[in-house]
């Protein structure tokens, strides 16, 4: 009870132990630890290490410690870990600081949540992790079932990830720090900015942004070095006070996206990261590395952490064109600045809203028009936006990638997109199970797919299309997908209109048109999965498909307001399993919840071809409904016939 650790200095500088905690507090018995004013650092240039690791008990507080100078270039580095929910640690004016500038292949991780819900409390840290590594990199990674609004209690930190993610849950990202505080609330007075540390080995900031920016009040009443912390202290180990005449470039200003304009007003973010007002700045810019017009800024007076736009001219822009753009200030008030290294800002890659015909051709080198591959493309029509009607052609596949459209700003009924496939074929193993789809649309609006083949590689899982987060307006026509004919259980899906996990949850998507597709395999084939069915998926048409080979449902219809079935065939002309009872094979089936549906024109037959005499049931058109969740549609025009099991058969069953 009480231990305290205080006052010293790690440096794991040799040894074959390739994983080392410089400071731990084990088993539960350990309560009221007390850790504070330590300096940790890692001199070998391989193997990992933990800086604190709070293996359990309760009590405990962590502050005023360093870790930092890390020249590891091949292991998990971490800098604060807890492992045992619900111990509550308080870990306040700590800094991190990996930033070292030799590349390393290891993960780095701020703080790590070891096991879910730890309740943490983290105030007044810096987290900077500049280091370049081809692994991942994170200032607060929680555990992958952590609830991540309350799995800690996050605020005035300080944030430096550059390339990296400010948070992530299990393999959830959350790049940026508005996308941390969207997801997990925590966080709202914390900083996403440079710390301007002195060096490397003396990581002192100098930022003016982050100066008496610290929450008072936690009982920490000096620094790592004895120094008094102010009535307004300073984030992080040490108390320091900016210098005077430090201008930054902090941030280039996207205009709203798409573009559409053949000209952009270009405007950076200015901060006055010193001690003093800025009255005055010279900054020089420059467009595609050409020099333009320097500008000499003279106010309104910006406060020492705060900011200001500064529209430096306007260029013409055209579609085809990818502009960079770098801003630099220098002379502050007139004079020289204290801190060079912020003084610079480069943006890279901005364009018009796409427009016009691309291709995804792999044999072509990249261009303003061609990519190599789907996600490039799909990339770049989330970051641009489209101005006008695109279509993507795709040439000299396969390609073997799990790709995501997301939002692609500017789409309307008007400004289609079109991915045309040209018979060529996009396929991917998913292994991931929680992410197993080979192409998904994920908030489109205003979206064709067509004549793409779509393969899943895996033997029993994998969602062929999938149609997330409210999709709609999407036209789905012509395609061949391939998933799994030999799985027994709901790891496989031809096409699917769902949310994450189709068991729990659905999408609100509106008009959409799955037509003429070749669909084979999965636990459905095709399975449609509203939110409720007071919030059902609305205006949906299964038309003219060929639906073979799945295990339990040709067509499933969950939650739908108005879904239209007609004109498809469906059969299980090779598959050699099925399930008992309610996932027995049934051409079209229809649980609770479903509103007027029509199903019409439809030829179900060759339910067990493959395998005839089977004792499993066989039914062409399968209903349920409740007195809270009411099935009602109507069945008309459809062809039902060679069952060829000795089973029960049902052409039509209302359970």
């Amino acid at each position: 009870d009480g231990a305290v650790v205080s006052g010293n200095h790690f440096d794991k500088s040799a040894g074959s132990t390739a994983s080392t905690n410089a400071i731990q507090l084990a088993q539960a018995a350990n309560v009221n630890g007390r850790i504070f004013g330590n300096f940790i650092k890692m001199s070998q240039t391989s193997g990992s290490l933990v800086g604190i690791y709070l293996f359990n008990g309760t009590g405990h507080k962590v502050y005023n410690n360093l870790i930092y100078d890390i020249r590891s270039t091949n292991g998990t580095i971490e800098g604060i870990r807890v492992r045992t929910g619900g111990t509550a640690p308080e870990i306040y004016f700590n800094t991190v600081s990996f930033d070292n500038a030799t590349a390393t292949s290891g993960n780095l991780k701020g703080f790590r949540e070891e096991l879910s819900n730890t309740n943490s409390v983290l105030r007044n840290n810096i987290f900077s992790i500049t280091q370049t590594t081809s692994g991942t990199k994170t200032d607060i990674e929680l555990a992958s079932t952590s609830t991540v609004t309350s799995a800690i209690n996050s605020n005035y930190n300080v944030f430096w990830v550059p390339g990296g993610n400010v948070g992530m849950r299990g393999a959830t990202v959350y790049a940026t720090l508005n996308a941390w505080q969207t997801a997990s609330t925590q966080d709202a007075a914390s900083f996403e900015t440079n710390p301007s540390f002195q060096s490397v080995t003396n990581p002192v900031p100098r930022s003016g942004v982050i100066n008496n920016q610290a929450l008072p009040g936690t009982g920490i009443t000096t620094d790592i070095t004895g120094a008094t912390r102010s009535a307004t202290p300073d984030p992080g180990a040490y108390e320091f006070t900016p210098p005077s005449g430090d201008a930054a470039i902090t941030n280039f200003i996207l205009p709203p996206i798409p573009h559409c304009a053949n000209t952009l007003a270009v405007q950076f973010e200015l901060t006055n990261a010193g001690g003093d007002p800025l009255n005055s700045v010279t900054i020089n810019w420059t467009v595609n590395g050409v020099p333009q017009a320097a500008v000499n800024w003279t106010g309104p007076t910006v406060p020492p952490g705060a900011s200001t736009i500064v529209t430096l001219g306007t260029i013409p822009v055209t579609g085809a064109t990818i502009y960079n753009f770098t801003a630099t200030s220098s002379n502050p008030n007139g004079g020289p600045d204290s801190n060079p290294s912020n003084d610079s800002y480069t943006y890279n890659g901005f364009r018009r809203g796409l427009e016009g015909v691309f291709t995804i051709n792999a044999s072509l080198p990249v261009s303003t028009t061609n990519f190599t591959g789907f996600q490039s493309m799909a990339n770049a029509l989330s970051q641009h936006g489209i101005c006008t009607p695109v279509v993507i052609n795709v040439m000299n596949g396969p390609y073997d990638e799990q790709v995501v459209f997301n939002t692609v700003p500017g789409s309307s009924a008007v400004n289609t997109i079109t991915l045309n496939g040209n018979s060529q074929v996009l396929q991917y193993n998913p292994t991931n199970a929680a992410s197993d789809h080979i192409l998904q649309l994920n908030g489109v609006n205003h979206m064709i797919v067509e004549n793409l083949t779509v393969n899943s590689l895996h033997a029993t899982q994998g969602r062929g299309i999938h149609i997330t987060n409210g999709s709609s307006k999407i036209t789905i026509r012509n395609n061949t997908v391939n998933v799994s004919t030999t799985n027994s259980t709901s790891s496989a899906f031809g096409i699917i209109i769902s949310g994450a996990n189709w068991l729990l949850d659905g999408s609100l998507s509106d008009s959409v048109v799955i037509s003429g597709n070749t669909v084979s395999g999965g636990y459905s084939a095709i399975q449609l999965s509203g939110v409720h069915w007071n919030t059902p998926l609305t205006r949906i048409s299964v038309i003219n498909n060929n639906v073979f080979d799945w295990y339990g449902f040709g067509v499933y219809l969950s939650y739908t307001n108005g879904a239209l079935v007609s004109r498809n065939i469906i059969r299980r002309p090779t598959r050699t399993n099925s399930g008992s009872d309610a996932v027995t094979p049934a051409g079209i089936t229809v649980p609770a919840g479903s509103l007027a549906f029509l199903l019409e024109k439809n030829r179900i037959y060759d339910l067990h071809v493959s395998m005839p005499g089977s004792s499993t049931i066989s039914r062409g058109v399968y209903m349920s409904g409740t007195t809270t969740a009411p099935t009602s549609g109507t069945i008309q025009n459809n062809l039902i016939y060679g069952m060829n099991n000795d089973g029960a058969q049902y052409g039509i069953q209302d359970n």
